[in-house]
């Protein structure tokens, strides 16, 4: 199956479940310090338990780091065994027990968390998920992960736990069970009770239209299409929904699908011209999954017959001293274009063999911001049609001193809070309009953009660091600095 990849979405937050259990151990403390009610217990002839792991300071798994630990939604504080921080020495059987929860007065039941289990041994590393109503003398299994060797399970997971209602004493633990094996990370665990009914489907998309002909595409690196349908505003709610890609209706969605938590797609794929893909929106809340109408669309045929030619007199001018940088540390890049309707991605490194990917879309007049003063930076420029692509000459320049603290003609009215962040970012306007957002990171790359924003954004896949924060209302806009932890 092709790889697509999921670049930006907009945030929706529903409430439509009745909470029982809801734990993201912000109560407890980094080491073995759980928040009240979470027990652990270690077999006889194991070796090593259940730890409260922070992805800030040290509790991290000893293969992987917290790269590994994040990427499946454990973000602060989570619990962990990490089997081979443990090492070669012994094994383990250890459980992570949460509190006895009254369920005698719910009935459709459903168990959620985020999860990270990397197995090291196929025959030897399982994580058991579990339920007892007797006080643990009986254990009954709800799911067990394991895998091929170096298999990785993540993500938020749920299983439908309605079985469990009516008892008055119920558990869920967490068993790991390995010998030298990799490690296993949980977070935010929910028991909910739901309330709603199943959604109704898509059925009728926003953009492209179905049937739609000659669609637009980029051709570049990274070559985005946006996809969008209707919001639904009455119940039943939707939590969720899973967008699906296909070149072939009958073989549908033989491309692959992606899980979302709102209306907007845009979607990084190699599209191909004059081509028609299909694609669906499925919808999903606790109740259950409403499959969406298959809609289609054709993209536009390639008229060009040869590459196009490499853009020349660049600005900065190469070997530029002392180059001088905006109140963002920003630097414009400027080119003469031979055509039109061309794309263009640009290479940008301090070193000139350009060890980082291009950041592809990059238009004429763009800036890259965050930059060092009294630096030499290389840059070139990619240029693409459909036929292919052709590079520029290598230049650079070297920047002089920054007029940060100047005003730059920001506008006041924006205000965008935490700051420090990890999750969501709230954006507070006067304005009626949605705000469009790009976040670059402190070399200048642009490692988010999202449009339409109505008031919140999620940067919890962005590692720690400062970034920039470009936002657009209209013809205005301003930049401000954002420290994520």
């Amino acid at each position: 199956m092709k790889k697509i990849t999921f670049l930006a979405f907009l945030i929706a937050t529903v409430s439509i479940n009745a909470q029982v259990l809801s734990e993201d151990f912000s109560a407890g403390s980094e080491g073995s310090t759980f928040p009240n009610g979470w027990t652990t217990i270690i077999e006889d002839g194991s070796s090593g338990n259940w730890v409260v792991g922070n992805t800030a300071n040290t509790g991290v798994p000893a293969y992987g780091g917290d790269t590994g630990m994040t990427s499946g939604g454990c973000d602060g504080l989570y619990a962990l065994l990490d089997s081979d921080g443990i090492g070669s020495s012994g094994s383990q059987n250890a459980s992570l027990i949460s509190p006895v929860m009254d369920l005698s007065n719910y009935n459709d039941l459903i168990l959620k968390f985020n999860h990270h289990f990397r197995v090291y041994n196929a025959n030897a590393d399982f994580g058991y998920v579990e339920a007892t109503t007797d006080g643990g003398d009986s254990w009954e299994n709800i799911t067990t992960f394991t895998g091929a060797n170096n298999y990785i399970a993540e993500g938020l997971t749920s299983f439908d736990i309605s079985t469990l209602a009516g008892n008055p004493a119920v558990q869920i633990r967490f068993r790991y069970v390995g010998a030298w094996g990799y490690y296993w990370g949980v977070d935010n665990i929910e028991v909910t009770e739901c309330t709603t009914a199943a959604p109704v489907a898509v059925s009728t998309p926003t953009l492209p239209l179905d049937s739609a002909i000659d669609v637009v595409i980029n051709y570049g690196v990274d070559a985005i299409i946006n996809f969008e349908w209707p919001t639904v505003e009455e119940d039943p709610e939707i939590e969720s929904y899973t967008f699906n890609l296909s070149s072939a209706i009958d073989d549908f969605p033989n491309i692959g699908s992606i899980s979302i938590t709102n209306n907007l797609v845009n979607l990084i794929y190699t599209w191909e011209p004059n081509t028609t893909y299909y694609w669906s929106i499925d919808a999903s809340n606790c109740a259950g999954t409403t499959s969406g109408t298959i809609f289609s669309f054709t993209t536009g045929a390639c008229s060009d017959t040869a590459l196009p030619e490499a853009v020349t007199s660049p600005s900065p001018e190469d070997g530029a001293t002392d180059v001088e940088l905006d109140s963002t540390n920003s630097v414009a890049f400027n080119w003469v274009e031979n055509e039109e309707g061309l794309f263009y991605a640009i290479y940008f490194d301090t070193d000139p063999m350009f060890p980082n990917p291009l950041t592809a879309n990059f238009e004429n007049g763009n800036t890259i911001t965050g930059l060092a003063e009294n630096t030499t930076y290389y840059w070139k420029i990619e240029t693409y049609n459909c036929f292919g692509n052709t590079p520029s000459q290598t230049w650079s320049f070297t920047t002089g001193s920054s007029t940060a603290g100047l005003n730059d003609n920001e506008f006041n009215d924006v205000k965008m809070y935490p700051n420090p962040a990890n999750d969501l970012l709230n954006f507070d306007t006067n304005s009626s309009e949605n705000i469009d957002v790009q976040i670059f990171d402190i070399l200048g790359k642009s490692v988010l953009r999202l449009e339409k924003v109505q008031n919140s954004i999620n940067i919890s896949e962005l590692k720690s660091g400062i970034y920039f924060v470009q936002i657009t209302i209209g013809a205005e806009k301003t930049t401000k600095k954002l420290i994520v932890n």
